[in-house]
């Protein structure tokens, strides 16, 4: 599945409330800052189960898109399940609060 946002803010700002949500939901963080994606996988200290979620950050007409795919593991294939889709909005929601302010569109 994937699921996208776009804000009208700077792209350092967006990566880093990307991050620090993430983090915040208990995924292990790996992010690649030039290429704008991070990939969070699911905490084993708390036997969360879930989808990896893969974030890819791009600058487009002054827009900052953010999309997010989920993932199964690490064989990497894409997954659409209830529970990952529950997993990309509340890591969604949990970003617009972050950045404190309504996306310009969402789409699922």
């Amino acid at each position: 599945g994937s699921w996208s946002r776009s804000y009208l803010l700077p792209r350092e700002r967006v990566m880093d409330a990307v991050i620090d949500v993430l983090e915040d939901e208990d995924y292990l963080v790996e992010a690649d800052r030039k290429s704008g994606r991070i990939t969070g996988e699911p905490s084993r200290s708390r036997n969360r189960q879930g989808p990896v979620l893969t974030v890819r950050i791009d600058e487009k007409k002054g827009r900052i898109s953010v999309d997010v795919q989920t993932s199964l593991g690490h064989d990497r294939t894409t997954t659409t399940s209830n529970q990952d889709q529950s997993a990309v909005l509340e890591f969604l929601h949990a970003l617009d609060q972050k950045l404190r302010v309504p996306s310009v569109y969402s789409e699922s």
